[in-house]
């Protein structure tokens, strides 16, 4: 025995004993007979577990058709209730009778009340299972929109009692005994249930199921191991009621399932036992004195011996081999205990020594690179009690990482290059603590050589420079994270210091203006129009002496000379103390909006002076009544003459029949320019202030009999030299309604301009910050590749959405666009390795970037991981239209390597499972499924309304 055998035993492999193997015997005699008993048994047990598993999947599976058979019953009577002439009239004596009919039949309520709504009737609407504020009972309303009488919007509720009325459907299946059916609604909610309806109906679901049902991604059908809501322990299977954000829950008694194998295997355990227990007996008695109790007493004498004592000598056992061995144990351990005690003095007056200095020292021994010395300092730094490696290969239990974020294998580490005969070996590592937090360390290491040369221990000197690291490094991420964001806007971007001084554009600026980057961007000139300049100067020096928000419109010059409209916003920077550092700016280009002011300006101003011309026109027409009238009927305008005294119209020429829809009819006063008035009590005044006298300029809004919506703009004159009152009155009306609806869409683009800005600006800066998030305090390239392929996925569906001028895009252009990376990049067959089908389907702009930046990242996730990862893989995303208006959208990947759940959630994930939903809409799902075969994913969701099929 060496002296390496002496301080280091080798730990005793864990086996079966003497007596084990001897009665393992007897088992192999037995074994052949015994095992086709059990093989017999476990079959029925496995068919008898099998029949339940299907019987209890078919039941769901028959409660969730009945319960989609009653809702298609209650769904065809309301829609049929709602079109009868009763409800479309509101005659309640009518539809009480009809009501009364169809409770009596269907078992339910009916009730018609005033809608909660002001625009168009939306579809039928189903509630989760609420309490009936009169009676208290668990009801699920469903409400069908109806129009009533003369227009008014009204509800028609069908109230379904969760126990009298679902828990009956239940009933009528006549589940197996210690079965339990229940059905969900979308808040989890139990609003049928057999078993005890009344005492379960109202309630939660139990929490064990509804963790099941998260747990498996809510699929539309499945089976898990779950807990009722009385406490019973089952099997659960559960099925989607079609249509509907129900569950229906069936629940088999455990014991029925798991117990099937037990009751077969019991007669066979009962027969065998008897006989193996009388063998076992025998053998063990036998064995005890011949064998065992020696062997017992020499695994005394070793364990003794392993804990470093010294055992006392074992007694003559009559087993040679035995004694042999127990005497050279003792004499083995206590040569230990002497080499032991001696290296025990010369460690402690080391490690004191060690103890005490400034910096971490670590010794470990060649060739093996055991750690034999390691001081309280250095334990620290690696957030461990202590530090202890039996070898290089040990090292690898301290996780470092370079400055890259690739992780340093052991044989790279200073210590095993110092083994290896490299002198001195330094490196800065950034080493993992357990707790999950990361310290950088310096390590220096230097091999120790005996008197002949070779190598015979390496000491490792660490030093915390933590501190200075995480300053450098917090630094550099927030300048890297500003400029990727300006860099990454279309507008430009500038910043500048608390005086003013600009100290960065970015590149968007020297694009624009053609001037080549300058080391200096403060000596920049901005090529501001000079009827401008004092305007936008005299802006910014308030702002900078108020430390208040800026904003100026000016033109500003582009490369090839042209002038543009810009609106320059910024906004000061303030640290924790309340004082600027510096400002933070932005210039949109405004162009089209302002040319759009200023066509309405120039459009105001014509119809001032056709105003002034008609006014001019009238006083001539007096002279002519031949002139007037040619001048009347060919004016696009309406031209009228009032009789004030008689209050009726003496003229009025043929536009009015164009611009109202029909004539004013004989007799007609001044009444009729309010014909068909929105707002008749305020029009109506105005008129009649002009009779007493009064000029009117009056703009309005009419409704056609052909329910036409126009703008007009009245004006009204007297004509001749008034007395009292004048006698005549005169006037013109005009048709505005185009003025007014350019009005509006210009009100709308500056609107839907600011909104869409911020909208980018707020998914660039979430975008860095779930990138970063995720990216850790590695190195950055990992960031900004990620970064930059997000980015690029979401500029992309700006590029798609902006060539539709943002009114949408179909499904198969988003996807191309999404997957455009991948599709042509590659080999040849990179087309035929990304399939796309489906028939045309077109999203809002909000779907559309959403499903962009999803497909993106599943196609990412592929490249890396999945099956694009390798030659054979292929992806197929297809699509297909259903019920109702859904979309079903799936992306399955195949020939790669199988897919596995992720560790942990990053931001690909998050998106899937959270944000996708929330961009797609109300209802729509996303299914992620990690399968050997591939990784798939299910997303379904509805068209935004208004997009149609190009």
């Amino acid at each position: 025995m060496n002296e390496a055998t002496v301080r280091h035993p080798a730990r005793p492999r864990r086996g079966l004993g003497v007596r084990a193997l001897l009665v393992l015997l007897v088992l192999l005699a037995l074994l052949p007979a015994w095992g086709a008993a059990g093989f017999a048994a476990w079959r029925f047990a496995e068919m008898e577990r099998a029949r339940l598993v299907r019987g209890g999947e078919e039941m769901a599976r028959e409660i969730a058709a009945a319960v989609e058979r009653e809702i298609a019953a209650l769904r065809g009577s309301l829609s049929v209730l709602a079109s009868s002439p009763a409800v479309l009239a509101a005659d309640a004596e009518a539809f009480s009778r009809q009501a009364a009919v169809l409770q009596a039949s269907l078992g339910v309520e009916l009730s018609l009340v005033p809608a909660e709504r002001d625009a168009a009737p939306p579809a039928l609407r189903v509630s989760d299972l609420r309490r009936d504020p009169e009676t208290g009972r668990p009801v699920v309303v469903f409400r069908q929109p109806v129009d009533g009488a003369a227009g008014a919007p009204l509800d028609l509720l069908l109230s379904t009692d969760g126990i009298g009325f679902w828990s009956a459907v239940l009933e009528r299946l006549r589940l197996p005994p210690g079965w339990v059916a229940s059905v969900l609604d979308g808040s989890h909610t139990i609003l049928a249930r057999v078993p005890l309806p009344a005492r379960f109906v109202g309630q939660q679901v139990h929490p064990d199921a509804l963790a099941a049902l998260r747990e498996a991604g809510w699929p539309p059908a499945g089976w898990r191991t779950s807990t009722t809501r009385d406490g019973v322990p089952v099997h659960m299977a559960w099925r989607q009621v079609s249509g509907m954000p129900w569950t229906v829950l069936v629940g088999v008694p455990r014991d029925a399932v798991d117990g099937a194998l037990r009751r077969a295997m019991a007669p066979v355990v009962l027969g065998g036992l008897p006989l193996l227990l009388a063998l076992t007996l025998g053998i063990a008695f036998w064995g005890d004195r011949r064998l065992v109790r020696p062997l017992r007493g020499l695994q005394a004498v070793a364990r003794v011996a392993g804990r470093g004592e010294v055992p006392v000598p074992l007694r003559a056992s009559g087993v040679r081999e035995v004694d042999a061995v127990a005497t050279t144990l003792v004499a083995a351990a206590r040569s230990r205990r002497a080499r032991q005690a001696e290296s025990a003095r010369l460690a402690a007056r080391l490690q004191a020594v060690l103890d005490h200095v400034p910096v971490g020292v670590v010794l470990a021994e060649a060739p093996s690179g055991r750690i034999i010395l390691a001081n309280r300092r250095a334990a620290r730094m690696l957030g461990v009690p202590e530090m202890a490696a039996a070898g290089v290969a040990d090292y690898a239990r301290y996780q470092a990482f370079d400055g890259e974020g690739r992780l340093v294998p052991a044989e790279a580490r200073p210590l095993a290059r110092a083994l290896a005969g490299e002198s001195p070996a330094s490196a800065e590592l950034r080493m993992r603590r357990p707790g999950g937090d990361s310290v950088w360390i310096r390590a220096q290491a230097a091999a120790i050589r005996d008197d002949e040369g070779r190598i015979a221990f390496a000491v490792a000197a660490l030093m915390d420079i933590d501190a200075e690291r995480q300053a450098a490094e917090a630094l550099r991420q927030s300048e890297l994270r500003f400029r990727i964001l300006a860099e990454a806007v279309p507008q430009i971007v500038w910043s500048s210091g608390p005086d003013g001084r600009v100290d960065y554009l970015n590149p968007r600026f020297f694009e624009f203006t053609g001037q080549p980057p300058r080391e200096a961007p403060e000596a920049v000139r901005v090529p501001v129009h000079p009827e401008d300049r004092a305007a936008v100067l005299s802006a910014w020096r308030a702002a900078l002496q108020r430390g208040e928000p800026y904003e100026a419109e000016c033109r500003m010059r582009r490369a090839d000379g042209a002038w543009r409209w810009f609106v320059a916003r910024a906004l000061p920077a303030r640290g924790a103390d309340g004082v600027i550092r510096r400002w933070i700016g932005s210039a949109t280009d405004v162009t089209d909006l302002v040319e759009t002011r200023q066509a309405l300006e120039r459009q105001v101003a014509a119809e001032a002076a056709a105003r002034a011309a008609a006014v001019a026109a009238a006083g001539a027409l007096a002279a002519s009544e031949t002139r007037f009238r040619r001048f009347a009927e060919a004016s696009p305008d309406v031209l009228w003459v009032l009789d004030a005294g008689a209050d009726r119209l003496d003229y009025v020429s043929p536009a009015y029949a164009r611009l109202w829809g029909a004539p004013p009819g004989p007799g007609a006063g001044h009444t009729a320019l309010a014909r068909g008035a929105e707002e008749p009590g305020q029009t109506a005044e105005a008129l009649r202030r002009m009779l007493s006298g009064e000029a009117m300029d009056l703009e309005y809004a009419i409704r056609r009999p052909d329910g036409q919506r126009r703008w007009i703009r009245v004006l009204g004159f007297p004509i001749g030299e008034p007395e009292e009152r004048p006698a005549l009155l005169g006037g013109f009306v005009r048709d505005i309604t185009a003025r007014r609806e350019a009005e509006q869409r210009q009100r709308l683009l500056i609107g839907e301009l600011n909104h869409r800005v911020k909208n980018t600006l707020a998914t660039v800066l979430s975008l860095a910050r779930q990138t970063a998030r995720r990216a850790g305090p590695g190195p950055v390239e990992g960031f900004l590749a990620d970064f930059q392929d997000r980015l690029m996925a979401l500029a992309r569906g700006h590029d798609l959405l902006t060539a539709r001028t943002w009114r949408g895009a179909t499904l198969e252009e988003v996807a191309a666009s999404a997957l455009a990376p991948w599709r042509g990049a590659g080999d040849g067959g990179a087309q035929t390795r990304i399939r796309l089908e489906g028939p045309p389907v077109w999203l809002a702009p909000r779907q559309a970037l959403a499903l962009a930046l999803a497909i993106h990242e599943m196609a990412t996730n592929a490249a890396k991981h999945g099956a694009l990862s390798l030659p054979t893989g292929q992806v197929v995303l297809t699509w297909r239209r259903e019920e109702e208006g859904w979309v079903d959208l799936a992306w399955e990947e195949g020939g790669g390597p199988p897919a596995r759940p992720p560790e942990r959630q990053g931001f690909g994930t998050r998106l899937l499972r959270s944000g996708l939903p929330n961009e797609l809409g109300q209802g729509a799902t996303v299914t992620l499924d990690y399968r050997t075969s591939g990784f798939r994913a299910r997303i379904r969701f509805r068209p935004a309304p208004g997009g149609e099929t190009e």
